[in-house]
Order: C-alpha cells, then structure tokens, then sequence
C-alpha cells in the first residue's frame, strides 16, 4: 500500500546519484560475469545457448512492450512535478500497471504459440519448453524496470542502483550458487532469474511508495495521448541507439566480410570500448531528470550551469577512462586469450569514438528535457542509415578495422551533430578552455603512462600508470572546485 510521507526526504545531489550509478554498473558488470561463468560451466554449450536466447528474446520483448514509457517518466515526472504535482501520482500508478499488463498479455501470448514460435522462427528442438519461462520472465522484468524509471524520475537514482545493480545482481548470483551445489539445470536458472526480477521489484516498488504523495488519479485520455507521442519517439530513438552504439550491427556486418575469427576479437574489443559508455550512461541516468525539473521551472541560467557542468564532469570521466584503457589495451585484450591482442588498433579506433562522445557534452537530456526530442529522433535515425552503409562500404575495403572505423566514425558524427544542435537550437555555450584542459592533462598523462612502458618494464610500468592517474584525478578535483558537482543530501524539494 502506498504510504503518504514527505516528499524526497533527504535526496542526494545528483553527484551522489551518478557516483553510485557508476559504481553500481561496474559492479553488476562483475556480478554478472561471474554469475555468467557458474551458467556456463553448469549447463555446458547448449544449455547456455538456450538461457542466452530466451534472455535476448527477453530483453528485446520488453523494449518494445514498453513503449518508451520508462525514459519517459524519469522526464516526465520531474516535469510534473513542477507544473501538474496532482497527475504525478497518477502516472505513477499508470507506469507501474499498464506496461506490466501489456507484458503479461505478451507472455500468455508466447506461451500459447511456443510449439509454434519453436518451429518457424528458432527451429531449436524441444525449445517450446523454454519459450514457456516468457510468461513469467516479461512481466517480471518490466515491473523490475519500470519501478527503476520511476525512481529515476523522483531523483532517487542512488536508491535505483542498490536495487538494480546490487540487490538483483546479486541475488541472482547467490541463487544460481545455491542451486549449482547439487548441480544446475536450465529450469533452476530460470527460476533465479524470475525471483530475482521479483525480488528487485518489490523492492523498487516499496522505495516508490515512500518516495511519492498519494493523491486521486488525475491523467485524462489527453494527458495519456502526450506521454505515448513523446514515449513513442523515445522508443525510435532507443532502438536507432542500440543499432548505432551497441556492437550488433557491426557484428553482422563483419560476419559477411570476414570471417568468424575478426568477429570473435571485435567483439571482445567492443565489449572493453563500452566500458567507458558507464560514464555517459550513468551521467543521463543520474543528472537528467534534475535537468528536467530545472527546464520545468524556467529557471534558464541554473539550466545552463548544469548543463556546463555535467558536461565538464562527462568530458574528464570518459577522457579519463579512454585514454587508460588505450595505455593498457594490450594488457586488457590478453585477458581473454593471447589471440585477442591483434584487436589492439581495433580497440584504440573504438575508443576515439567513445571519447569524442564524452567530450561533445551533456547533449541527449538536453534535447529530450526541452521539447525537442523530435531532433534527437532525426539525428539517430540518419545515424542508423549511414552507420551499415559506411560499415560494408569499409569493411570490404579494409576488413575489421574498416568497419571499426566506420562504427567509431558514425559514433563521433552523432555526438558532434546533438553539440552542434544544442548550440544552434538552444544556445548553450561549451567551456572550451575546460575541455582543452582535460584533454591537454589526459594526453600528458597517457603520455606518462607511454613513457613508462617504453623506458622499464612492469612493474615500473604500474608505477607510471599510477603516477599518470595521480596527475589526472588532481586535475578532476581542481575542476571539481571550479565547476562543483552538488554532493550533499537536500531535504524536501
């Protein structure tokens, strides 16, 4: 039952949010690796093989049985927050119920035609069995999901990664341990799964309940046509993005114009590429909807400052994070076998692209949170025509790193288009002299780093890294004075 308290009683500064995003994904990513590796070793190639289909089946589904509505409320709410506080709880209620009956129905869906689903579309024996687990797998990830949105809209994107990254990584690692003591089977990480989804739901939903006033349902058949035309957008828009940024495409594209070894090593440099995207992610996921409720109050200066300054903090995190991981891309691309270090110049060409991203700027809130989500929906979709054109175009011209080329390429072009129309469209202004300072530090201290390992070996080498780091994180908290991220817990709104 919802519980009518104060509202966002002590709510951390979004520094505090990003911080705890950040950290929260690098260690679901950990979670999840090891949990991966219990499965793997559990079920052997084939029982793998099908928990990894059902989940991607999974995960697709819900993208689209949502609707755009989860990016939509972490704006919308804060929005409303402002200038309707009656219809919040309204969609509240709305977000948490509608979708999840759409995943449900969908679920019943894939169960009733699972015979057939297994032999049209995945031709896999005795694969019907699975598709079954979706009748409970859809509805429990979207409810996981959409209470997560709804936290993220209250500001509360600290208390989303414990639930997240913390409590469903982690419990799903614990019961997948738990069962693989007598030996695990595909239905048990099944169930693991679905507990753990639930778990984190619940979870989510009673952090919601003591984080939102209870009121009368307010939304009107014309509230609920706005929301779906700007969910709508934002559902375009995430797919073009996962077409562009996620290796996918790329992939495909590499499996016609080389072979099946090119594809094995990109993937893997891909894979370490995105690690420095936890910056941006966590930045949009933890700094946007405060973007939101600043835009919503008119209150234009203080927009500008935040956008200035998430911008200079997302510009030193991912310069930070790339050039690192350009010093030890050798060291990084071994770690899953001597044959992956020939991804080495793939890995430093991804990674230009990642960095150019960073330093474009706080871009994609901006538009979403103005009005003008209709350029973003523009930007990604030309993006998402050119990006497999330029990639068979260069991969049959130069083979992997053609098309390394051509994803990092397509990457920076639609960074620099969103700078280039937050500047044109709403006039904000980049600190130049900022961005030149962090990029100036970082390149002396990947200088430092180069030095060190061209002049002694390891573990002077660490030594090096670690002086190089020193330099660079002094820099960051000297920008930090300059352009201060807000740290501290505020009470009330």
């Amino acid at each position: 039952m919802l519980i009518k308290v104060k509202h966002l009683m002590n709510r951390p500064g979004w520094g505090v949010q990003v911080f705890h995003t950040s950290v929260g994904m690098v260690i679901f990513q950990i979670l999840s690796f090891i949990s991966g590796l219990i499965i793997a070793r559990g079920l052997g190639a084939e029982g793998q093989g099908r928990f990894q289909l059902i989940m991607a089946t999974t995960f697709f589904s819900v993208l689209l049985l949502k609707l755009g509505l989860d990016e939509a409320v972490a704006y919308l709410i804060p929005k409303y927050h402002v200038e309707a506080p009656d219809k919040v709880f309204g969609l509240t209620i709305f977000a948490l119920v509608f979708p999840c009956l759409i995943s449900a129905t969908a679920g019943l869906a894939y169960y009733v035609a699972a015979e057939y689903l297994e032999k049209v579309v995945f031709h896999v024996n005795d694969f019907s069995r699975d598709l079954r687990y979706l009748i409970w797998l859809l509805p429990s990830l979207t409810f996981l999901l959409m209470g997560m949105a709804i936290l993220r809209g209250l500001e509360r994107s600290d208390l989303r990664a414990y639930v997240y990254y913390y409590l469903v990584g982690g419990g799903f690692l614990s019961l997948v341990l738990c069962f693989s003591l007598n030996g695990l089977n595909l239905k048990e990480v099944f169930l693991s799964r679905i507990i753990s989804y639930i778990i984190g739901g619940v979870a989510g939903l009673y952090f919601v309940a003591r984080h939102i006033q209870r009121s009368p349902v307010r939304l009107s058949f014309i509230d609920l046509c706005k929301i779906y035309k700007f969910a709508g957008l934002l559902t375009w828009i995430g797919l073009f993005q996962y077409l562009v940024e996620q290796p996918f495409v790329d992939l495909i594209i590499l499996s016609w114009v080389s072979n099946v070894k090119d594809v094995g090593v990109y993937s893997v440099a891909a894979r370490i590429s995105s690690v420095v995207s936890i910056v941006t992610s966590a930045m949009v996921v933890g700094a946007a909807p405060a973007l939101a409720k600043t835009v919503a109050r008119g209150k234009i200066e203080q927009w500008r400052r935040q956008y200035q300054t998430a911008s200079i903090w997302m510009a030193t995190l991912t310069v930070f994070l790339g050039f690192w991981l350009f010093l030890i891309r050798h060291v990084v691309l071994s770690w899953s076998g001597p044959s992956y270090k020939a991804g080495a110049a793939l890995l430093g060409v991804l990674l230009i692209g990642k960095v150019v991203n960073g330093i474009s700027g706080f871009n994609t809130p901006v538009l979403l949170s103005t009005g003008y989500v209709k350029y973003e929906f523009l930007l990604t979709t030309l993006t998402a025509g050119i990006m497999p054109l330029s990639a068979i175009f260069l991969g049959r011209a130069f083979g992997s790193i053609g098309v390394a080329l051509a994803t990092s390429s397509v990457t920076a072009f639609l960074a620099l288009t969103r700078w280039y129309v937050c500047h044109r469209v709403l006039s904000l202004e980049t600190n130049y002299r900022s961005v030149f300072l962090i990029v100036t530090i970082g390149g002396i201290s990947l200088g430092i780093g180069i030095l060190s390992l061209e002049l002694w070996p390891f573990p002077q080498l660490a030594t090096g890294i670690v002086a190089a780091s020193v330099a660079y994180c002094a820099t960051f908290i000297g920008l930090g004075k300059i352009f201060g991220l807000s740290w501290r817990y505020t009470k009330g709104r």
